[in-house]
């Protein structure tokens, strides 16, 4: 439902350019915020606990597809060393396996491929969640 006191301020308005215009200059403050915010808990969200891998890269990828929805997507680059420094220790191996070939090959890790190739190795290790 619409507050009242939005519809008297779109009906000011002629064109609906010119409530787009108005909708975005007092909403887009606070979509900035959440950006932040998001990016925030993006950067401080830590795996400690090797069974809760998945879920832990499910939430990672859910936040970055709604930075993506807001046009403020993370750089692939970010998202993999996001992704890479937040597992547990027990994942260094495994981290080593995976970026050494691309350091070599000089090409950039995509997060899709990283994250396949962590839950690949998450079910081949049996880890119940």
């Amino acid at each position: 439902m619409i507050p009242e006191s939005l519809l008297i301020e779109v009906q000011k308005f002629k064109t609906a350019k010119e409530v787009w215009d108005m909708l975005c200059a007092k909403h887009g403050k606070k979509a900035l915020t959440v950006v932040v915010d998001i990016c925030c808990c993006i950067y401080e969200l830590k795996c400690e606990n090797k069974s809760q891998v998945c879920m832990h890269l499910e939430t990672l990828a859910r936040m970055q597809e709604q930075l993506v929805g807001m046009g403020a997507g993370l750089p692939d680059t970010d998202l993999v060393t996001i992704i890479l420094i937040s597992l547990p220790k027990s994942y260094r191996p495994l981290i080593n396996a995976i970026s050494l070939p691309a350091t070599h090959a000089k090409v950039s890790l995509i997060p899709e491929k990283v994250i396949e190739s962590l839950l690949d190795e998450f079910k081949r290790l049996g880890i119940k969640e």
